[in-house]
C-alpha cells in the first residue's frame, strides 16, 4: 500500500469520526487543519482537483482562513491549467493521428482523400506547415494526374484521327487509281477510233502528200537556209579576223622597227657619250691634238641629230687649241 493510499484512508476515517462530533458541537479547528494539510499535500502532488476540494471544505468551516482561499486560488489556477494541457495533448494527438492518416492516403496516392483529412487539420489548427505542404503536393500531383490523362486522350484522339486521315488518303488514292485506269481506257478507244478512221480515209483517197509531211518539207527547208546562212556569217568572220590578225602583225613589225631604231639612236648616243669623255680624258691628259680629234669625231656625229655634246666639244675643243698656241 503506497503512501497516497494510507493517507487517503487515513483522511476518510478522520471525516467519518469526525462528522458526529461535528454534527453535535461548533467547528473544530483540527478538522478544518486536517482538510488544509490535506489540500497542501494534494496541491504539491499536482492532485488539483482534490485540493481544490479539500480547500473547500477548509473555507466551508473556515471562511476567514486566507492561506486556504490562495491556495484554493493556485489550486483551481492549476486544475484550468491542466485541464487546458489535457486538451491541447489530446488535441494534438488528434491532430498528430490526422497527419497520419493523411500522410499514409498521400502515398497511397489517394490525393482526394489526403486533400480531406488535411483541411481537417486546417480547420482545427490554421496555420500548419505540414497539413499546408502535404495538401499543395496533393493538388499538384492531381493536377499531374490530370495533365497526364488529358495528354493519354489527346494522344488516344490523335492517334484516332491520323488513322482516320490515313485511311481517307487511301480511299481517295484508290479512287484516282480507278479514274486514271478509266480515262486510259477511254482514250485506248479514242485512238482506236482515230487509227480506224485515218485507214479508212487512206483507203477511199489517192496517196496525196499530207499536211505533216508538208509541214516538215518546209520545216527542212527552213532549217537548210538558216544553215547556209550560218555558214555565211562564219566565213565573214573568219575574213574579218585574218585581216585583223594581218593588221595585227603589221602593227607588231612596225612596233619592231621603231624599237630597233631607238635601242640604235640609243647605242649611237651611249657610244658618242662614251667618246666625249674619251675626249675629255686626253683633254686632262694634255693629249691636245688627240682631244681635238675626238672632239671633231663627236661634232660630226651629232651633225644629223640631236646634239647632246656638240656645243661642249667645241668649247673645249677652242680652249685645247688655245693651249696649243700658248
Amino acid at each position: 500500500m503506497t503512501l497516497l493510499n494510507r493517507q487517503i484512508i487515513f483522511t476518510s476515517m478522520m471525516f467519518f469520526c469526525l462528522g458526529a462530533f461535528v454534527a453535535l458541537a461548533d467547528v473544530d479547528p483540527v478538522v478544518v487543519e486536517v482538510h488544509y494539510q490535506n489540500g497542501v499535500k494534494f496541491y504539491k502532488r499536482g492532485l488539483y482537483k482534490k485540493a481544490v476540494r479539500e480547500f473547500e471544505n477548509t473555507l466551508s468551516l473556515d471562511p476567514q482562513n486566507s492561506e486556504a482561499t490562495d491556495y484554493l486560488k493556485k489550486a483551481k489556477s492549476a486544475a484550468e491549467n491542466e485541464q487546458v494541457k489535457d486538451a491541447r495533448e489530446s488535441k494534438n494527438n488528434d491532430i498528430h493521428g490526422l497527419y497520419e492518416e493523411g500522410k499514409g492516403l498521400y502515398l497511397k496516392r489517394d490525393y482526394k482523400a489526403a486533400i480531406d483529412v488535411f483541411n481537417q487539420v486546417l480547420a482545427v489548427k490554421p496555420i500548419d506547415d505540414f497539413a499546408s505542404f502535404y495538401k499543395e503536393r496533393s493538388e499538384i500531383m492531381i493536377a499531374k494526374q490530370l495533365a497526364r490523362e488529358k495528354k493519354v486522350d489527346d494522344k488516344k484522339t490523335g492517334y484516332e484521327d491520323r488513322a482516320r486521315i490515313k485511311e481517307e488518303k487511301i480511299k481517295e488514292k484508290k479512287l484516282k487509281e480507278l479514274d486514271k485506269q478509266e480515262m486510259l481506257k477511254k482514250r485506248a478507244e479514242i485512238g482506236q477510233e482515230r487509227r480506224k478512221a485515218r485507214e479508212e480515209k487512206a483507203q477511199a483517197v489517192p496517196a496525196a502528200p499530207s499536211a505533216r509531211e508538208e509541214r516538215q518539207r518546209i520545216k527542212q527547208e527552213k532549217i537548210d537556209q538558216a544553215k547556209q546562212a550560218r555558214e555565211l556569217r562564219q566565213e565573214e568572220k573568219k575574213a574579218l579576223a585574218d585581216e585583223k590578225n594581218a593588221k595585227n602583225e603589221e602593227a607588231k613589225k612596225k612596233k619592231s622597227e621603231i624599237k630597233a631604231q631607238k635601242e640604235e639612236k640609243k647605242q649611237e648616243q651611249i657610244n658618242i657619250k662614251e667618246l666625249f669623255l674619251k675626249g675629255v680624258e686626253e683633254y686632262g691628259r694634255k693629249e691636245y691634238e688627240n682631244a681635238i680629234a675626238t672632239f671633231e669625231a663627236v661634232i660630226e656625229a651629232e651633225s644629223n641629230g640631236r646634239k647632246l655634246y656638240s656645243s661642249s666639244a667645241e668649247r673645249l675643243m677652242a680652249k685645247t687649241r688655245m693651249k696649243m698656241k700658248g
